[in-house]
């Protein structure tokens, strides 16, 4: 539970965060005099390094309330506030109440701290036997007068963390068809939003063969679900998601070590999902598309082949060289699916290519698209959330690695160069000619540790770009 407050009450915790190497006690509201003594001396010893902090007793007994002093330091002080909050939300998640004031930090600090809560308390979804309940969740009170920015924060948290435990699912237990329940449960009820699913024979009737050819293989049906969400007008923003509920490869099978991480294939759709949820719950003034192809690629008698050719619903033949460029596929006919919407842009997120982590390693989502306007708000709309992107090329030479003798176009080129560029190259094959950026959450879709803000396992990754994207978009 968070909430706000003008100042400081004494029967709490406190966190406070501040910037560079001073601070002095009467900064803080409120603050009882034995509490501001205890804070002036600990800055006069110089004992809270940059990215780091102290956490000391008020009292001399056990139940006493507790101080936290962070320094989050000069410089990337959005990412060190982030990464501070988030660790200290696991030291005080026993406690109560605690409440959070940041002195000479970002004007926004209160909605980066209020998100990092909520994604450093996360807990992934587990089916352990002796697994214990929750202990009564603690309350977190923001000394602010900014409420909204804590509500949107709040909002931002709990999406990144939805999309999180989609991902984090095992796939026998989040099926295609129970994904597709999920999407409709979580937004029944919900204001300006309406849910349209296309089955097998809905999408057959629209010559989806490049996503239908996908999924062929599984025991599973195949969907594209379209959610709108209709809280503006004008012409509406397209945001497609790869929802590959898991990648064994198909026939061109991928190595057993860490296969189990291919659960979190369908990344792409679970930060869509999110977001869409998110942009609903802000009421953000906008018409939006957002849309989850969803598929399982399996290796069966009935998979599909290397060296099969399939037409896409716009035409388009496409030779598979490799069943594990599978999420291109999908996102090919769902893209044209959305352009039939006639939207002012497009944006795509895929967990789609290992080329993007050995770009760009496990810090940065790699970013492409034929339009610079829409390239430089998504970079711009992300960095204000937090989530770091870098622009790739998108030379029209690269698609000479994608000629093929018998179709339009191969599905992957087989030589290892330019992997993250020629799968977007692809792409820009199905968005017809329309304003268009692609979002490769590869590099970023999970971490093997705890730290900060991040908790082991899926990230959620491009959650937060997502929402800052349809929230910051200008007309192109």
């Amino acid at each position: 539970m968070i909430s706000t407050a003008k100042k400081i009450a004494k029967k709490q915790s406190l966190v406070v965060l501040f910037s560079g190497d001073k601070l002095h006690a009467q900064q803080l509201p409120g603050i009882d005099d034995h509490w501001m003594t205890l804070i002036d001396d600990r800055m006069k010893a110089s004992l809270v390094k940059e990215k780091e902090y102290v956490v000391f007793q008020t009292e001399l007994t056990a139940k006493a309330p507790r101080i936290a002093l962070a320094n989050i330091g000069a410089s990337d002080a959005v990412a060190n506030l982030r990464c501070l909050a988030g660790q200290l939300a696991r030291e005080f998640k026993k406690e109560s109440g605690i409440q959070w004031i940041c002195v000479d930090g970002p004007s926004d600090w209160a909605f980066h701290v209020v998100q990092s809560i909520a994604m450093g308390l996360y807990k992934v979804p587990n089916q352990k036997s002796d697994e214990k309940p929750d202990n009564k969740p603690s309350k977190h009170l923001i000394i602010t007068s900014e409420k909204t920015l804590v509500g949107h924060g709040e909002i931002v948290g709990e999406a990144v963390n939805k999309a999180r435990s989609f991902a984090n699912l095992p796939a026998n237990v989040l099926t295609t068809t129970q994904f597709v329940a999920d999407i409709k449960a979580l937004f029944k009820g919900v204001k300006n939003v309406s849910v349209t699913v296309l089955n097998e024979a809905a999408m057959k009737k629209k010559n989806m063969h490049a996503l239908l050819g996908v999924g062929q293989g599984s025991m599973y049906p195949s969907y594209l679900v379209d959610i709108s969400y209709n809280g503006g007008t004008g012409k509406p923003i397209c945001i497609v998601g790869k929802g590959v509920m898991f990648d064994t490869g198909g026939i061109s099978l991928k190595p057993s070590h860490k296969m189990k991480e291919m659960k979190g294939d369908m990344g792409g759709a679970a930060a869509v999902v999110a977001a869409a949820w998110a942009v609903a719950q802000m009421g953000v003034k906008k018409k939006v598309s957002f849309i989850v192809p969803i598929v399982e690629n399996m290796v069966s008698a009935t998979a599909q082949r290397p060296g099969d050719v399939v037409v896409a619903s716009n035409g388009t033949s496409i030779e598979i060289t490799n069943t594990d460029a599978e999420g291109r596929l999908i996102l090919a006919d769902a893209l044209v699916y959305a352009t039939k919407k006639k939207p002012s842009c497009l944006v795509d997120i895929a967990t789609l290519t290992g080329a993007s982590v050995i770009a760009l390693g496990p810090y940065a989502i790699s970013v492409l698209g034929n339009h610079q306007g829409v390239v430089d708000q998504l970079i711009a709309a992300s960095a204000s959330y937090n989530e770091r992107c870098w622009q790739l090329p998108l030379f029209d030479d690269y698609k000479d690695l994608l000629k093929s003798d018998v179709a339009d176009v191969l599905n992957a080129n087989e030589g290892r160069e330019a992997g993250t560029i020629t799968a977007a190259k692809f792409l820009e094959c199905f968005v017809d000619k329309l304003p268009w950026a692609h979002l490769d959450i590869a590099s970023t879709m999970s971490v093997s540790g705890t730290k900060g803000d991040m908790v082991k396992g899926m990230t959620g990754a491009g959650t937060r770009a997502l929402i800052s994207f349809v929230n910051a978009t200008l007309p192109v």
